[in-house]
């Protein structure tokens, strides 16, 4: 079959045949020319294992010492507490209603977790007024700290509420900004505090 006569059967075809026509060849032609392409947005395997390798080494370094106050004016070392036993840093801020609405839950977790984990309940707000007035409403048993906004840079805290969970000996476990997951809190501490 030539090309005069492919042309001659095709323009004596009905108009509604030859539209049909038309789009077989379309769909054939974009089928035979299509490569599928990787969807950047769908994860591979590969992807997993380089996310992974990526996130290590922030959650294989030791965590930094930092001075902490005690609610009595006391100042500790953040490294002799991680390395006496797993420790859990949680930062916050009194204007933080997130933080305000955790404070509770933490206390659960500490009632069940306190007795292995060190709870570190860290207030960065500045003003020694307001410093005076949290440690005198403190209503929690878990014990309160404060810190200076430089031990908040250390830790790279910009948004509060946020927290670490750290082996004995330092090495962070878990690290979490915003409001937290109690399940994922609870399985760092069920973690820590069996290693």
């Amino acid at each position: 079959m030539t090309i005069h006569a492919v042309r001659d059967w095709f323009n004596q075809l009905p108009a509604r045949k030859k539209g049909v026509v038309v789009t077989a060849l379309l769909c054939v032609l974009i089928t035979i020319g299509y490569v599928p392409q990787r969807n950047p947005y769908v994860l591979q395997p590969s992807d997993f294992k380089e996310a992974q390798a990526a996130a290590r080494p922030e959650l294989e370094q030791l965590a930094r010492n930092i001075p902490l106050v005690t609610a009595d004016g006391q100042t500790v070392a953040l490294r002799k507490l991680y390395n006496e036993k797993p420790v859990f840093v949680y930062f916050w801020l009194t204007w933080s209603d997130t933080a305000q609405a955790e404070l509770p839950i933490l206390e659960d977790l500490y009632k069940t977790y306190g007795h292995d984990v060190d709870f570190l309940i860290v207030c960065l707000d500045r003003d020694a007024h307001t410093r005076q007035k949290i440690a005198a409403d403190w209503s929690y048993t878990m014990p309160l700290y404060f810190a200076s906004m430089d031990s908040a840079d250390t830790y790279n805290v910009y948004s509060v509420p946020m927290y670490y969970v750290i082996h004995q000996g330092g090495k962070i476990l878990d690290i979490h900004k915003g409001g937290f997951n109690t399940r994922r809190l609870s399985y760092s501490l069920e973690e820590v505090k069996r290693n």
